[in-house]
């Protein structure tokens, strides 16, 4: 089993077939427009997110499947060359560490499962132990622009034999912070409240609605706490409560739903009145169709293959600008989603932008110029098909492109009479040549014939 990501997916300007959804976008600008790279950064990747308007990236700590000694130093300094190559092309780095768990001591250098052991936080022993760890990770990436606290997935108290409570993940980000300011005092630090859930709940079940209610009422509690959030401890919100399908759906179906979407405006000002000046929007499956353990929707999904959620991308960015979040997360599986990642990036600085906007600028990256309305309309017909809003509850789904291109069959014919732009015509760093990327576009409409 590999590691689950189970908690770990506002205007739209009548263009095309697209139709309003309410007032004009705000004209508040977000401080950080970010990308959870969960694991790997290459020069090329680098360059891609740093022009398409990406300053902050975020990479995952999963240093506790190593166990003691040379796989662990060899991880640990291939993290700190990473962290390098995206400075140097001018990113902002934080490293995300993980909360209560064990570090591996088996036989292989590899935990089996991938998932870790979740020690109870109560255990002082093992606590400072994860503790050290930690401390000597942020030793080694002291060249890092900030650090992070997931609070679970893994991590949390779900599972264990008695229920945990808050203050376990609130303790330990204050124990973190206080080594960040040890030894990378020019160092931010966030408590990012993913899966927050689970240090509440004995057998955390995002499949169940009170997982995602009390995402909202655990989150407004640390608001309220005094010298926590604030200054020199920032917050990562996972706001799911606007966009994650399942989160949504459940709601639906239970009828259950928040009183007051988290966060709200008046949680973004409280944050503020405190003195926290990160306060960001950290969205996750929305830039892909996967949402791990989700299987809701069509059979069209995967890391393989490309698929575009730019209307929704649009909704939930606008969204966040209105409630006036200071920055703007967001994560995905892999490179052949990259078109969204540019989406994400584009719609977070230019609030003007429609999602056939952002469409047609990437397909000009792509194809000579001649195909690039053909390009823009099939990207238009890929996305009507995308799994994520068959996810959602019909009143959450938002209206679809008007296209010329009417099935599968005419979206090959159509994409047949593109011609690549070779590496030496690009208008735009990419993370891969657009030979290489519309070789997939086009394996993706076969995957829409009947």
């Amino acid at each position: 089993m590999k590691i689950k990501c189970f908690c770990l997916g506002v205007a739209l300007v009548t263009l095309l077939g697209l139709v309003s959804c309410g007032a004009p976008a705000s004209s508040h600008s977000f401080d950080t427009v970010g990308y959870y790279a969960f694991r790997g950064v290459s020069a090329a990747q680098a360059k891609f997110w740093k022009a398409s308007g990406i300053d902050t990236i975020e990479l995952l700590d999963i240093g506790w499947i190593f166990k003691p000694g040379e796989p662990l130093d060899t991880y640990r300094q291939q993290m700190k060359s990473e962290i390098m190559t995206a400075k140097i092309q001018g990113l902002k780095v934080y490293v995300i560490f993980l909360t209560n768990l064990e570090q591996y001591k088996g036989p292989a250098d590899v935990s089996p499962d991938g998932s870790g052991t979740v020690f109870n936080p109560a255990d002082e022993g093992k606590m400072a132990e994860r503790l050290s760890y930690i401390e000597e990770s942020i030793k080694v990436w002291d060249i890092a622009d900030g650090f992070s606290l997931f609070a679970g997935d893994p991590g949390g108290v779900s599972g264990l034999a008695t229920q945990g409570g808050l203050e376990y993940y609130t303790d330990m980000v204050l124990d973190v912070h206080e080594l960040v300011k040890k030894h990378t005092p020019n160092a931010k630090f966030n408590a990012n409240i993913w899966a927050v859930s689970q240090y509440v709940q004995k057998y955390a079940n995002p499949f169940s609605v009170n997982f995602w209610l009390s995402e909202g009422t655990l989150g407004r509690q640390m608001l309220a706490m005094e010298n926590f959030i604030g200054p020199e401890i920032g917050i990562e919100i996972p706001g799911h409560d606007y966009y994650r399908a399942l989160a949504l759906r459940l709601y639906h179906q239970s009828g259950k739903t928040p009183e007051v979407k988290f966060p709200s405006a008046e949680d973004v000002k409280l944050a503020k009145k405190n003195g926290a000046d990160r306060i960001w929007a950290f969205s996750h499956f929305l830039l892909d169709e996967l949402d791990d353990g989700d299987n809701a929707g069509s059979s069209r999904v995967g890391t393989e293959m490309p698929n575009l959620n730019t209307r929704y991308i649009k909704k939930y960015i606008d969204t966040m600008r209105e409630i006036k979040m200071t920055g703007a997360i967001a994560g995905n599986a892999g490179i052949n989603n990259a078109l969204n990642v540019y989406a994400f990036a584009r719609f977070a600085h230019d609030p003007t932008l429609t999602p056939e906007d952002v469409l047609r600028e990437y397909a000009s990256f792509l194809v000579k110029d001649d195909g690039v309305d053909t390009l823009t309309e099939i990207f238009k017909f890929l996305e009507n098909d995308s799994n994520w809003p068959q996810k959602l509850p019909e009143t959450e789904r938002l209206p679809m492109f008007e296209t010329s291109i009417e099935n599968a069959e005419k979206a090959l014919e159509a994409f047949d009479t593109l011609t690549a732009r070779t590496t030496a015509e690009l208008l735009h760093p990419l993370p891969e040549s657009p030979r290489t990327i519309l070789t997939r576009v086009r394996q993706r409409i076969e995957m829409m014939l009947p």
